[in-house]
């Protein structure tokens, strides 16, 4: 069997963070929650936009300019829900050790 792991570049986050949601409210504060976590200083952030409104995006955006090498930001045209996004989302993660969800209401 196999046990080397599948990202082998040194420069990958340890850990990949999906947020998933369509609700504007608490991205920010979510967003800099991740952030200023010190356990969570390697990891990325997988955002998907599941078909939200115009401020979700604006707020995404405005992060994803902050954190350019950290955020990996995706829009649907419409609603897939949480299972399309999950696949999607492991397929963009980058993390070599861990994946890990955040729902925008909950704050680390």
């Amino acid at each position: 069997m196999n046990t080397e792991p599948i990202h082998n570049d040194p420069n990958d986050p340890l850990i990949s963070v999906f947020v998933y949601n369509y609700d504007p409210r608490y991205l920010g504060q979510c967003l800099e929650s991740i952030f200023n976590q010190s356990v969570l200083r390697n990891c990325e952030v997988i955002l998907i936009d599941d078909a939200s409104s115009e401020s979700f995006r604006d707020i995404a955006l405005e992060y994803v300019s902050r954190y350019p090498r950290r955020i990996t930001f995706q829009r649907n045209r419409k609603v897939l829900g949480p299972k399309a996004n999950l696949r999607r989302s492991l397929w963009l993660a980058r993390g070599r050790n861990f994946l890990t969800f955040a729902k925008l209401f909950e704050l680390f």
